[in-house]
């Protein structure tokens, strides 16, 4: 499984509405193989949801996503206003050091 981040923006500056995962979740066609969709409207600087998909490699995964965000933008009323500016990989956050302070 990947997890996938749409990074969006809006000219307005609009948050996404608070259906915008169920939005696109909805567009995912059964062979984009989308489990799930959550949406951080106040990420930053621009709005992300996320897409968990199952696919065989990182890129098909980020193809698959890519054409469900840009489905959804075009189809839904409530997301037109939205412009997709990158579908990629969520990077694991790096690990910590143990601190030092005793």
């Amino acid at each position: 499984m990947y997890l996938i981040h749409a990074h969006l923006t809006a000219s307005s500056g609009a948050f996404l509405p608070g259906g915008a995962a169920a939005i696109v979740r909805g567009y995912a066609r059964p062979e984009e193989r989308v489990e799930y969709v959550s949406a951080h409207p106040e990420g930053f600087p621009q709005p992300v949801l996320g897409l968990y998909l199952l696919s065989g490699s990182q890129q098909e995964a980020e193809r698959a996503a890519e054409a469900v965000c840009r489905r959804a933008l075009s189809a839904s009323p409530e997301l037109r206003d939205f412009v997709l500016l990158a579908c990629r990989a969520a990077a694991p956050r790096a690990l910590r050091e143990p601190s030092a302070e005793r």
